[in-house]
């Protein structure tokens, strides 16, 4: 489920996000630390529960019932702002002041590269649906997906839900979009090409990244009853 952007998120969900970093909380924490009524607490977690952002359990805490206790799901922390993106943008700018633009560039697909060998190491060679599952230990939340045009079957689409990167992608897109997420993808699929379509960090609810040329290694084999067996029919020609 995708996590949406801070600024719909409103404020009261997002104080309640950050205390719900600290630790797990009942509505009636939640209540008492932003100084609003525990039906209102309420309302704004069970909201933030069909988000994807929180999950809750039965606790027992002394005598009574089990108290109903929040807690962030992974999509959740990984909404929440941290510095880490404001560490990467400062040294990319920092970087880009020192070096020329395609230095900087170089250096990144470098690190993107040896991402992407780790992705491949991880995946099955059996299987290119493994690609995504070990992309999303990284938090892109990817799969495997096809163009379709109605008409015929289409490229492979990396659809990736998620951007661990989107604050520094926000600033930098070149640099991270096309030529550090790109070059993971390049390196995972065994540096087949890859072209952006669509980025989060350009205002698109995804970022799909086509592997180009995927859908004739696909219509050389007959058979193939459904997209999933197509998949697995073109990870021949993919080079996994």
């Amino acid at each position: 489920m995708n996590s949406p952007p801070a600024f719909l998120l409103g404020e009261t969900k997002t104080k309640v996000v950050g205390l719900l970093m600290e630790k797990k909380q009942t509505a009636t924490d939640i209540a008492f630390s932003l100084e609003i009524q525990v039906s209102a607490a309420r309302k704004h977690l069970e909201s933030m529960q069909k988000m994807g952002l929180v999950t809750h359990e039965y606790v027992n805490r002394g005598v009574g019932r089990p108290k109903k206790v929040f807690a962030l799901t992974e999509s959740g922390r990984e909404f929440f702002p941290n510095q880490y993106s404001n560490i990467l943008n400062l040294m990319i700018s920092k970087m880009l002041h020192a070096k020329e633009a395609w230095q900087v560039e170089e250096m990144l697909e470098d690190i993107a590269k040896e991402i992407g060998t780790q992705i491949r190491n991880e995946a099955s060679l059996e299987d290119p649906k493994t690609i995504p599952i070990a992309l999303n230990k990284f938090g892109f939340e990817s799969h495997i997906d096809r163009i379709d045009d109605g008409q015929k079957e289409g490229d492979l689409l990396i659809v990736s839900k998620n951007c661990p990167l989107f604050k520094v992608a926000s600033k930098h897109q070149r640099l991270i979009c096309h030529s550090f997420h790109g070059a993971i993808l390049r390196s995972a699929l065994s540096d087949v090409q890859v072209e952006l379509s669509s980025c989060m960090a350009a205002g698109a609810n995804q970022c799909r990244h086509q592997i180009v040329g995927s859908s004739s290694a696909g219509r050389e084999h007959t058979g193939a009853s459904s997209t999933s067996d197509a998949v697995q029919l073109e990870k021949q020609h993919l080079i996994l």
